[in-house]
């Protein structure tokens, strides 16, 4: 069972990278928006996605502490 928990893990992982690099995207189309309230939302998004992403990733690898 820990293999095949692992796997989820890892696959979960996968997706936080993912999601760390689609907020570094949203970040720089923010930079390019010329609508200043505009680029403060998309970067307040940006943040909070971020901040999301690293709390998951902090779960994940609490996680992965326990099966190991």
């Amino acid at each position: 069972m820990p293999d095949s928990q692992i796997a989820q893990i890892k696959a979960l992982e996968e997706i936080v990278r993912q999601l760390l690099q689609q907020t570094a995207n949203m970040r720089e189309e923010a930079e390019s928006t010329h609508d200043v309230n505009l680029r403060k939302t998309l970067l307040k998004a940006a943040d909070e996605c971020e901040m999301g992403a690293r709390n998951l990733a902090d779960g994940l690898r609490g996680m992965r502490e326990n099966l190991q």
